[in-house]
């Protein structure tokens, strides 16, 4: 310890000592673990990861198990593997949108075609004026409408202009549902007031691409005579050109509250009936809850979107009550967008110039002409049509991801 002929006072030959005894121990701990295993620069680096730990354990008010849990020997790579995984973690948005829109989709097409007599006589009623002179439908009502078109046309009238009805409500509802639900997943907004305007906008790109199947689909409709879908892109074109195809594009945008209010509502009403049903489940332990991610691949994944996911009988309720709702606040724009959009004449004016002109010559009670059988047609419809959203949308997107990799599936 101490060198030949050095001169040392009593105090330093006793910390010498003691430095010595404490440090003998430790310098023998790692000569055995250098000779034996040949892991000395291993245990130095664990050492000083143990004080890096010890440091941020006390210097933060956070647990340090998030931070501190990756070794040393396990540094994040930076390679650039970042907007791989931001990617993948994108992709699932754009599923679950396609998911939800194909649904809604399978269900306009179902729901159109079996209350598509309702929808024919709806749309008359709404684009008819009492000065028509002859030119529309002067139909009292939904029964008178149904009674007539069978008299006058047969069964077959019944289901004049379907195909276009069918084109334009499929391309309408999938790219509503699409754009709403991909905006609303991208902002993680699924519940919030938030969640409306952003379905809103999704609307409007709606419109922007599918306005001109309305008008067309419109004009078959609720012409008298009745016309094809060529002529009536025929006759609108003659009346303005491109820009005819566009008519009431600004009503239109107004009028994307209605489904993006009918998704919300649901969106609404479902929670609070899937938390209410989850807290009398929970009350009375009657059911383990669902397993998710047990390795089955897209159908494992499809189980998890549709956790909590409502009966039939459910769906159709909450449905019934979301589109109700919407209508009592929008039903007197949907009529003037039909008034606008049946005749050029009518279409040459505003909006709110619309509603007055029906305010003078009909009364407020002309607003809601036709409301019976908007009705009839609108809550039927549009709660089947959410229903089988419903039911359906695992299917969609577990056929969706069925495609994938297993590793893709693996990312929420």
């Amino acid at each position: 310890i101490l060198e030949p002929g050095s001169m040392c006072s009593p105090l330093a030959v006793m910390a010498a000592s003691l430095d010595a005894a404490f440090d003998s121990p430790r310098r023998a701990r790692l000569g055995r673990s250098r000779s034996s295993s040949g892991q000395g620069l291993r245990q130095d680096s664990d050492e000083a990861a143990d004080r890096t730990r010890r440091s941020v354990s006390f210097g933060s008010s956070s647990p340090p198990s998030r931070r501190t849990s990756r070794p040393v020997s396990e540094a994040p790579d930076c390679s650039g593997d970042d907007g791989v995984e931001g990617e993948e973690e994108a992709a699932p948005v754009a599923v679950r949108a396609a998911a939800a829109a194909a649904a809604a989709g399978t269900g306009a097409v179902l729901t159109t075609v079996l209350f598509y007599p309702v929808e024919l006589i709806k749309n008359r009623l709404q684009s008819a004026t009492r000065g028509d002179a002859g030119e529309g439908f002067a139909y009292s009502g939904l029964v008178d409408g149904l009674t007539t078109v069978l008299r006058e046309e047969g069964v077959r009238g019944l289901f004049t202009g379907l195909p276009s009805v069918v084109a334009r409500a499929l391309a309408s509802d999938f790219a509503t549902v699409f754009f709403g639900e991909f905006l609303v997943r991208c902002c993680d907004m699924t519940s919030g007031v938030i969640e409306l305007p952003l379905r809103v906008v999704g609307g409007w790109v709606s419109v922007a691409l599918t306005l001109p199947l309305e008008l067309i689909s419109t004009r078959v409709t609720c012409a008298r005579p009745p016309l094809t879908a060529m002529a009536a892109t025929r006759e609108l074109w003659a009346e303005g050109g491109i820009f005819a195809f566009w008519r009431g594009f600004r009503v239109m945008l107004v009028l994307c509250l209605n489904p993006a209010l009918t998704f919300s509502a649901f969106g609404w009403l479902r929670r609070l009936l899937v938390t209410f049903k989850e807290r009398l489940r929970r009350a009375g332990h009657s059911r383990q809850p669902p397993r998710v991610g047990d390795g089955r691949g897209a159908v494992a994944a499809a189980a998890e979107v549709g956790a909590g996911a409502l009966r039939w009988s459910e769906a159709f309720l909450l449905g019934v009550a979301a589109k109700l709702a919407t209508l009592v606040v929008v039903y007197p724009l949907i009529r003037a967008k039909f008034l606008m959009q049946a005749r050029g004449a009518v279409a040459s004016v505003g909006l709110f110039q619309v509603l007055r002109r029906v305010a003078l010559e009909e009364g407020r009670r002309g607003l809601y002409s036709g409301l019976d059988a908007q009705l009839s047609k609108s809550l039927l419809s549009s709660a089947l049509m959410l229903a089988v959203k419903e039911q359906t949308e695992k299917s969609w997107h577990a056929l969706l991801l069925r495609p994938r990799s297993p590793a893709a599936l693996a990312h929420p």
